[in-house]
């Protein structure tokens, strides 16, 4: 029994420590660590990239940042962000996001791995309509990025946005074998 709670609390521990946020680009963080994070009080979201210039689409990261003020362009400096890789369907997926108000930049970095955006790296944010969907985005709610047109001359990206509540998956009906 010690040894299970002594696995659990470095699990835990581990798990603290791999959250971050403020100047990192990491997968599932939050500026403060919530104990109730999941699917039903966070937001998800999902999209596609239709063009992103020389760049493949599979080289580019989506980050999903909440809180950063609108006069701050650094997406560095976001309080809490997350991240998903553009896969080579083109489609991408980000789950655990934190609700408010939410910024989507595309960053397809030079070098990796890579934990910020550094100077040269070719990064857009998404402008696309309707944009205020994204002001304050609720809880279990699914933002979807649709046909996003990456253009990282100009640092921006266009697609079309849709936010509707995350469906409730619905359980498997349990079957009984008789042996």
């Amino acid at each position: 029994m010690k040894s299970r709670l002594g696995v659990v609390a470095a699990l835990s521990l581990a798990t603290i420590a791999l959250r971050c946020g403020g100047g990192d680009i990491c997968l599932n963080c939050d500026a403060v660590p919530s104990p109730t994070v999941g699917p039903i009080n966070t937001v998800t979201v999902v999209g596609t990239v239709s063009n992103a210039g020389v760049v493949l689409p599979s080289d580019i990261i989506v980050i999903a940042c909440v809180g950063l003020p609108a006069q701050q362009t650094d997406f560095n400096d976001c309080p809490s962000s997350s991240v998903g890789q553009v896969g080579s369907n083109n489609t991408f997926s980000i789950a655990n996001v934190t609700p408010g108000a939410l910024r989507v930049g595309f960053w397809a970095p030079r070098n990796v791995p890579a934990t910020r955006i550094e100077p040269g790296d070719p990064f857009a944010e998404l402008i696309g309509s309707p944009i205020e969907l994204l002001a304050n985005v609720a809880q279990n709610q699914t933002v979807t990025i649709s046909s996003a047109m990456v253009n990282f001359n100009n640092m921006t990206a266009q697609a079309t946005i849709a936010v509707a509540r995350t469906p409730t998956p619905t359980p498997a009906p349990t079957s009984t074998a008789s042996l």
